[in-house]
């Protein structure tokens, strides 16, 4: 996305707020980044962070939740494969430009930090941080799902992206490692009857809440619900009202996770849904998928841009449309049988490395208009720290839209 620097500089320095977040305070909760919960999940909503398996729009979604089976042997990240050509088309963000970001209240904490918002320039790269801590502030690797401070920190060492939180807790780490936050919501159905137009009301009335020293242009949304998408119009049009509000009352750029890796229906509706909102596919390719390739960049390339494809046949333009990939510790089986493919799926550490490798150059090459990071608070491996750290290191080393 090099050619399209200076245009997303310019529209997020347009966008900011000129105060940061409250002083860190005592560590969170088990699901605590500490307004909304833990990271959603994939497939129908309430999972905590844990993820399921996409499916196609006209079979089975994925489940939340994983297994803790015992991890494969640590590993050394291996020597990292050529860089591959860049896609013959680098699609813009394009998105439109919206109001100035809200400024920080009257009653803000005087701990909103002074020393930022960064320069830039970023780039359409989001990873869910929601922060999953015990009391210890530190994740043993003994945990099925940690989140703590260090990771948080592992993930903000790469400047110019953004780090997806549910409250302005950390902001000035944030800034001081030269990222800008968006906002996490994991619960968008909630109260989904009464239409989107109040549900868009209230995400922004609680993120107000989370977000004292000024709300974020940016909001990642989990996510849509398969079920309820496939069979009731009247959910459909909640979630187009939803982004719509969004958009035209609150000027706020949204990206509204998918739980399809393809689509054949309901066309209508995802260009609607487009028009106001990026769609973030949930295209999971598991490390034991990409080992049993071969670790073929052809395979992933080819599983991602059926993906994408099949958005754009139903009338969803490339520049609308980001990815979602799952980076949990993830086992073989969940504990009500379910079978995981999605994260890690139980392969070596070794194996791992390289599986983030190669799918992070086959998304590149694939050109989708963003990118976004998930889930690497689940540890039902139980992987210690260290290596779960070398992952995002090896994350963090790779070029993604």
């Amino acid at each position: 996305m090099a050619s399209n620097s200076a245009a997303w500089a310019c529209l997020v320095l347009l966008t900011l707020s000129a105060c940061g977040d409250p002083a860190d305070g005592a560590t969170a909760g088990p699901h605590d980044d500490v307004v909304s919960g833990a990271g959603g999940s994939a497939g129908e909503p309430g999972g905590q962070e844990t993820g399921g398996a996409a499916g196609s729009e006209d079979g089975a979604a994925g489940m939340a939740g994983e297994s803790g089976d015992p991890g494969g042997a640590a590993g050394a990240p291996p020597t990292d494969p050529p860089e591959e050509p860049p896609p013959t088309e680098e699609p813009p963000p394009a998105e439109d430009p919206t109001p100035a970001e809200e400024p920080p209240p009257a009653n803000a904490p005087s701990g909103c930090p002074t020393n930022g918002p960064p320069p830039g320039p970023f780039v359409p790269r989001f990873d869910v941080a929601t922060l999953q801590c015990n009391p210890t502030g530190q994740c043993s690797g003994a945990e099925d799902k940690c989140l703590c401070l260090p990771d948080f920190s592992a993930l903000a060492a790469l400047p110019g992206h953004f780090l997806a939180v549910s409250s302005d807790k950390n902001k000035s780490v944030t800034w001081g490692s030269g990222n800008l936050q968006a906002v996490y919501i994991d619960d968008m159905n909630t109260d989904w009857k009464l239409g989107g137009v109040a549900r868009a009301d209230a995400a922004l009335a609680k993120a107000k809440k989370g977000f004292p020293c000024g709300v974020p242009k940016w909001f990642l949304v989990n996510e849509i619900s398969p079920s309820m998408w496939k069979s009731l119009p009247e959910y459909r049009k909640f979630v187009i009202d939803f982004a719509k509000t969004m958009k035209q009352k609150y000027g706020k750029a949204t990206v509204v996770a998918a739980p399809f890796q393809t689509v054949a229906a309901n066309g209508e509706s995802w260009t609607e849904l487009a028009k106001y909102a990026f769609i973030g596919i949930e295209s999971y390719l598991s490390g034991k998928e990409i080992k049993d390739s071969g670790f073929s960049l052809a395979w992933c390339q080819s599983q991602y841009a059926a993906s994408l494809n099949s958005y754009m046949a139903r009338g969803v333009p490339k520049s609308r449309l980001f990815l979602f990939e799952h980076f949990g510790n993830t086992g073989t089986v969940m504990d009500n049988g379910i079978a995981i493919k999605w994260g890690r799926q139980a392969v070596s550490a070794a194996d791992w490395h390289k599986a983030i490798q190669v799918r992070s150059k086959a998304a590149n090459a694939v050109g989708f208009a963003g990118f976004v990071s998930y889930d690497w608070g689940a540890n039902g491996l139980h992987a210690p720290q260290a290596d779960r750290l070398a992952f995002m290191k090896t994350y963090r080393g790779q070029k993604l839209p």
